[in-house]
């Protein structure tokens, strides 16, 4: 049986289970049972691939790369996601000011994901619901 977890990085595999391994291992669930139920991991435009129902035509290459690429983004989101919560309010706010400096479009590259300042940003505001928010307006200064 053709399992998707085994394909992917090892190193973002074991990034995402070193930070939380039942959202992981729920994750390669839930792209396992997708897979298996014939879905398709190739972006089509249609409706139907919104709700996750589109079905694919074969289980070619283009295919399993789509599945592993799908279930890597997933999981590499979840190490990220558990880096970005544990940095502190100005650690956060200092990166993100570095990277609108350089360029309100730089982007910084962690386990195969290109992220933005405002992507940081909400991911830590997301994960420090009850701390002051980090606001900022590209190209105007920071709200602290």
């Amino acid at each position: 049986m053709l399992t998707l977890d085994s394909r992917t990085n090892p190193t973002i595999h074991a990034a995402a289970f070193a930070a939380n391994e039942a959202e992981a291992k729920r994750l390669c669930e839930e792209t396992q049972k997708l897979w298996d139920e014939g879905g398709s991991f190739i972006p089509s435009g249609s409706l139907d691939q919104l709700f996750g129902f589109e079905p694919r035509r074969s289980d070619s290459q283009e295919e399993l790369d789509a599945a592993v690429g799908h279930l890597e983004t997933k999981l590499a989101m979840v190490a990220i996601q558990k880096t970005i919560s544990q940095m502190t309010r100005e650690d956060c706010v200092t990166l993100v000011r570095a990277l609108n400096c350089i360029d309100m479009g730089a982007r910084v590259k962690v386990l195969g994901q290109e992220l933005q300042a405002v992507d940081i940003r909400h991911i830590w505001n997301d994960q420090h619901p009850s701390e002051a928010q980090i606001i900022s307006n590209e190209g105007i200064a920071f709200e602290i």
